[in-house]
């Protein structure tokens, strides 16, 4: 199995593309969500504005992960955009209770393989357009990144498609929407978790 039992009870997956709003739903449903905990990713990418080393990243090298990885330190390892990210087994033996991450849609379909207790979230930004802007906005890639994210979006947005079947939600973003669909994503995990 992908997770040890004795970690968790629950893990909610947001899935989509960069700029498709996973970070603002994030932040929604743990502020509405008092017992949902985020899983602390170990990565190689740098943090970003905001994020705290040590809280839920951890920004390591590229040499010290891969000793990490080759050590069996990580009980899931994703590459995503020339970075890795990690979950360290420690984290997952000495936690518990209903997580909250993000999966890519290549990894997602490797944690349902897994037979997980999972649920997944999936977001679709309303147009490219929308997308763009929105990466822009946020300014934490340079204009080539952008154009390498948007060419995954497409990829990433068939994926998601071609996969229904392995969400439990699937909705929509725009940025006139944030609300309400922090508020329908709210809505349908009452049933699953305790506020």
């Amino acid at each position: 199995m992908l997770f040890d039992n004795i970690f968790l009870n629950m893990i909610i997956s947001l899935t989509g593309p960069s700029g498709a709003g996973k970070g603002y739903l994030k932040t929604a449903l743990l502020q509405r969500f008092v017992s949902l905990k985020e899983l602390r990713w170990t990565t190689t990418r740098s943090l970003r504005p905001g994020e705290i080393q040590g809280d839920t990243r951890e920004s390591i090298s590229k040499q010290e992960f891969g000793e990490l990885a080759c050590a069996g330190e990580f009980k899931f390892v994703q590459q995503l955009f020339n970075n890795s990210y990690g979950i360290r087994r420690h984290f997952l033996k000495n936690e518990s209770g209903f997580f909250l991450t993000e999966f890519h849609i290549e990894n997602l379909i490797l944690a349902h393989s897994q037979e997980l207790c999972l649920i997944a979230v999936g977001l679709i930004p309303q147009s490219f357009e929308f997308l763009n802007e929105r990466l822009k906005r946020r300014a934490t890639e340079s204009a080539k990144e952008i154009e390498s994210r948007l060419i995954s979006a497409k990829n990433e947005i068939s994926l998601i498609n071609q996969h229904r079947h392995l969400f439990s939600l699937l909705v929509k973003f725009s940025g006139t929407n944030e609300h309400t669909v922090a508020d329908t994503v709210s809505e349908f995990l009452k049933h699953q978790i305790n506020p």
